[in-house]
């Protein structure tokens, strides 16, 4: 570092946060304005929260988009004079500002042409290959920019009419003359330096152009750094100064010969983990531009600009010559993300050009095309004869089309024949002549209307959704005709999946095998899991249940429990009450109905479930308890999806779970066993170290021993951890003294609260007075009978 730079962290200093105790109505003015902001900041990676002290909260909920979209707030409130506090840890960005300056940057957003809110949209994926983009957008010369030379050249260039080629006698050959490559900062090295060179690249060379490139880097940011100023707004100097710690350390490592580079110019995880988090910080703002020799491998020159300049000038090239770069290759994929609002996105020569290149460029297109009925139709063809993959497929269109479009035969159908998956599709056509519209648009109406099964685009095609709706029908309407000679596999979903997790096909192998007998049931609440087992018990012949005579005639049955999960829950619906956990075992209808079926195997879909393993209780080692002592709980030991089912293959029983990782594996417990607890004394201290071992208490003795429960729930409010009060017995939940303090401080529990309390006037009162103007949402929906009519209880929730 540069002796006296450091005094430039005092550049633009925010405002230490305000102090002391604010008014109720100033409170309710924070929490409005972060509500409005997080409106109009929607998507854009951005969240807003009120401080106790009144100052707004900034958070940036992605690493990516996050630090792109940090320096675009940042940059806006100091050429505004908006005063920020900065909070450290770039990785993990945050700040705060008052409330005045909160309404200033809310009146900014909310103008309709706000350039603000116009940086923050971009998608994360945007933020993410702005700077891939140059790399992969480039290698075949999509954009051969050396200079400002150079883009006059090609802007100038008239041209170049084809003509029939004629015999030409063999020309000697020639070296090739020296050639410029663009990428990303740290783009994909095998792809960036490799490709030119059509051969492998020899350790030593690999070296020296890496240990090249990065000098460049680390000076152009030493001279960024020194200028405080980049891209017309100021560096945030944390960041630099841990981009160049990055680049130097990164140096270090290249230096050390003893360090083996491999072909993919990696040399261990230290060096990939410093590589991939200063690619991260860089991404959005900066590219490089890299020239060598494709003969020597001589690293030439390389230019750091800023990614502004870069698109002005691609965006300057005349259409023949974007054409021509579009058709150039696979490598050309990015370049038209970069004619994005430009008339050349509503051209249909290059943008079906641009989509046949990569399907991904669909995104880019005008609004206008993506609103043209013909040209969507083309671009569906498109990708059905490039055999685009499902997901992707899914993907690409699924945010894409036009509401109306779905409501066209025509087009449905036609997406529906390109892609099996969109056989949901059918249920939102006006006018579904064809046999295949109808079957689709008949067999989603009785799963969602009959069986509750909405989540439709998980199952893949409509084969598989008329035999999931055939098994259903049978054991609603006719149970004997379920055979008992051949496997039986009853899985259970959830209703919410942020993610996509549940959107595998993997389940379908079980439907493809000709002996198995699979029912699909979804969840959305731990109501409906007891729900579907009793319906189970009820209409399953008798042989599958655990009570039935002769033992040795007895079935079995297979589940799967499908769910967002951790060590202690498996989340069925959207919000955390749903979830399986810890107080549904101590529930004893729910022990009595899974202990009445008789389950061989049950498989956990769900992440972290038998974390610890055996060492600790987990919701593997839980339910095992529930099974015959011949029966199985199965779960993964860390975060994993299901990469494959394992059937054998004469009985078509499951045999076994694969993981989509392959550290992770199958933890198994036993049936019938039964932990054992150490005696108090040591269940104290264990709390002590650990308050969430206190879940693992939860419907036994020690859920209702006051002295444990008063323990953890003093630590809970310390930590806090306000999610133990759930795992309290049901009797202790009615002690005002235990529990009180913990639910006055944090109000959105209280529906944990059991009737004595939601009944005592003056304790709801005060709950009320603590949830301000939440107590609507967390309050009122869970007072009793006679509270819900008291006057004076609406008249303090009218207040709030």
């Amino acid at each position: 570092m540069v002796e006296g730079i450091n005094n430039r962290s005092n550049i633009h200093p925010g405002q230490r946060p305000v102090t002391g105790v604010i008014s109720a109505a100033e409170k309710a003015q924070a929490q409005e304005i972060s509500k409005n902001l997080n409106q109009l900041l929607k998507d854009t990676g951005v969240i807003t929260e009120a401080k106790p002290n009144g100052q707004i909260l900034f958070k940036l909920n992605n690493q990516i988009s996050g630090i792109a979209n940090r320096l675009d707030i940042l940059n806006f409130c100091r050429q505004n004079n908006i005063p920020t506090t900065p909070e450290p840890g770039f990785l993990n960005p945050q700040f705060t500002m008052s409330r005045n300056a909160a309404e200033k940057l809310l009146a900014e957003a909310g103008r309709p042409d706000s350039e603000l809110v116009k940086k923050l949209k971009p998608t994360v994926l945007d933020k993410a290959v702005d700077a891939a983009g140059y790399v992969l957008g480039s290698l075949t010369g999509c954009a051969p920019i050396m200079g400002p030379e150079d883009i006059e050249q090609i802007k100038s260039a008239e041209p170049i009419e084809k003509k029939p080629e004629e015999p030409k006698e063999a020309e000697p050959i020639k070296p090739k003359e020296s050639e410029v490559r663009h990428g990303s900062m740290l783009g994909d090295y095998m792809d960036m330096m490799c490709y030119p060179f059509n051969r492998p690249v020899s350790e030593e060379q690999a070296r020296t152009l890496l240990i090249g490139l990065f000098e460049k880097i680390s000076s152009d940011l030493q001279n960024i750094y020194e200028q405080g100023v980049f891209d017309q707004g100021h560096v945030d100097v944390v960041a630099l100064e841990e981009m160049l710690a990055d680049c130097s350390a990164l140096l270090q490592r290249l230096r050390n010969t003893d360090l083996k580079i491999n072909g993919s110019f990696y040399i261990d995880e230290d060096y990939r983990d410093l590589h991939s988090k200063l690619t991260e910080q860089f991404a959005s703002k900066l590219v490089c531009n890299i020239e060598f020799d494709p003969q020597t491998g001589e690293l030439s020159r390389v230019n750091i600009q800023t990614a502004t300049d870069f698109v002005d000038e691609i965006r300057s090239l005349p259409k023949e010559t974007v054409l021509q770069k579009i058709n150039a290759g696979p490598y050309s994929s990015y370049f038209f993300r970069y004619f994005q609002d430009t008339p050349l996105a509503n051209d249909r020569e290059i943008a079906l050009a641009a989509i046949t290149n990569s399907i991904g460029n669909l995104q880019y297109v005008s609004e206008q095309l993506r609103g043209d009925k013909q040209f969507m139709l083309a671009a569906v063809q498109i990708m059905k004869d490039i055999g685009l993959p499902e997901m992707n497929f899914r993907n690409y269109l699924k945010n894409i089309v036009v509401a109306d479009f779905w409501r066209d035969a025509k087009f449905t159908e036609a997406v529906i024949n390109a892609s099996p998956q969109f056989w949901y599709k059918a249920t939102q056509v006006d006018n579904p002549q064809s046999a295949l519209l109808r079957d689709c648009a008949d067999t989603a109406a009785k799963l969602k209307n009959d069986f509750d099964i909405t989540e439709l685009e998980r199952i893949p095609e409509l084969k598989y959704a008329q035999h999931l709706l055939a098994e259903r029908t049978i054991l609603k309407e006719h149970p004997e005709q379920i055979r008992v000679t051949d496997p039986l596999t009853v899985v259970f979903y959830p209703k919410a999946d942020y993610n996509g997790a549940f959107r595998g096909t993997e389940y379908c192998t079980i439907m493809d095998n000709p002996r198995q007998q699979m029912l699909l049931f979804e969840n959305e609440t731990d109501m409906d899991f007891k729900r579907y087992l009793r319906l189970l018990k009820d209409n399953l012949p008798p042989c599958f249940r655990s009570d039935y005579e002769p033992a040795a005639e007895r079935k079995y049955l297979q589940i799967i429990m499908g769910g967002h999960g951790t060590k202690d829950i498996t989340q069925w619906g959207p919000r955390s009450v749903y979830n399986l956990d810890p107080s549904d075992y101590a529930d004893l209808e729910f022990v009595e109905l899974v202990k009445s079926l008789n389950i061989s195997e049950a498989y956990f879909v769900s992440c972290s479930v038998a974390e610890e393993e055996a060492a600790w209780i987990n919701q593997v080692n839980r339910f095992s308890e529930l099974l015959p002592e011949n029966g199985k709980a199965i779960g993964p030991t860390a975060a994993a999806n299901v990469n494959a089912w394992v059937l054998d293959p004469v009985s078509g029983k499951i045999q076994a779970v694969v993981y989509n990782k392959s550290y992770v594996s199958a933890y198994i417990a036993s049936g019938g066993r039964k932990y054992q607890f150490p005696d108090k004394a040591t269940i104290l201290q264990k709390i002590t170290e650990n308050p969430g071992y206190f879940a693992d208490l939860a419907g036994t003795e020690y859920a209702d021993d006051e002295e444990i429960v008063k323990k953890a729930l003093a630590l809970a409010l310390e930590l806090p951890e306000p999610r133990l009060l759930q795992f309290v017995s049901e009797r202790l939940r009615n002690e005002r003294e235990l529990i009180g303090p913990l639910l006055l401080t944090y109000p959105y529990w209280f529906y944990l609260a059991e009737p004595a309390l939601r009944d005592d006037k003056q304790f709801v009162l005060a709950m009320i007075n603590s949830a301000g103007s939440y107590a609507a949402l967390y309050i009122q929906p869970h007072l009793s009978d006679r509270l819900a009519k008291d006057p004076d209880i609406l008249a303090a929730l009218q207040a709030h």
